[in-house]
């Protein structure tokens, strides 16, 4: 438990990081991200379709908060770090995104079954991050900070995204038409 707290007091250690220039905008726009999410769920708070409008954002918000404090680390290991946080809201964007849009286009009962596969390779997409570097091989010290060096398991994972998201975008041409 003790090593746990000090890893947890690691990543709050102001001294290992330097803002740059680059880590500011993205980290504004990932806090307007969740300020946006959060009145939303204030404003309407019996809404199914602002609990997952939330949900969506925060995993938005997530990752952009995350990948501007990877920028501004000074060491690798602890942008390898924010970066494995950052992916977290990455690799559930897809699930988040299609919950929503099922939700708004009243289709949840139908979309129970996309919902739980697209939610169960979130998971494995994240394990193989947390537990292997197949997804993320490494990291790339970029002018701006550090970014992560994609595997071969990165690209399943985008015809995974696309496929979620276009299947998203299908749903909400039905509801319109």
């Amino acid at each position: 438990m003790d090593h746990e707290m000090r890893m947890v007091s690691e990543l709050f250690e102001s001294s290992r990081y330097a803002m740059t220039a680059a880590a500011w905008p993205v980290l504004l726009v990932g806090l307007l991200t969740a300020l946006l999410g959060i009145v939303v769920i204030m404003r309407e708070r019996e809404s199914r379709v602002s609990w997952t409008f939330g949900l969506m954002t925060s995993m938005v918000a997530l990752w952009l908060v995350a990948i501007s404090i990877s920028y501004a680390a000074r060491e690798a290991e602890l942008a390898m770090r924010w970066i494995k946080i950052e992916h977290l809201g990455v690799v559930c964007i897809p699930t988040a995104v299609l919950l929503f849009v099922s939700t708004v286009a009243r289709r949840i009962q139908a979309c129970r079954l996309v919902l739980a596969i697209s939610g169960a390779l979130s998971i494995g997409f994240y394990a193989t991050i947390l537990f292997g570097d197949g997804f993320i091989s490494g990291l790339i010290r970029y002018p701006w900070g550090w970014y992560a060096r994609y595997g071969l398991v990165s690209l399943p994972f985008l015809v995974f995204f696309s496929a979620v998201l276009l299947f998203s975008l299908s749903l909400l041409w039905k509801e319109y038409r």
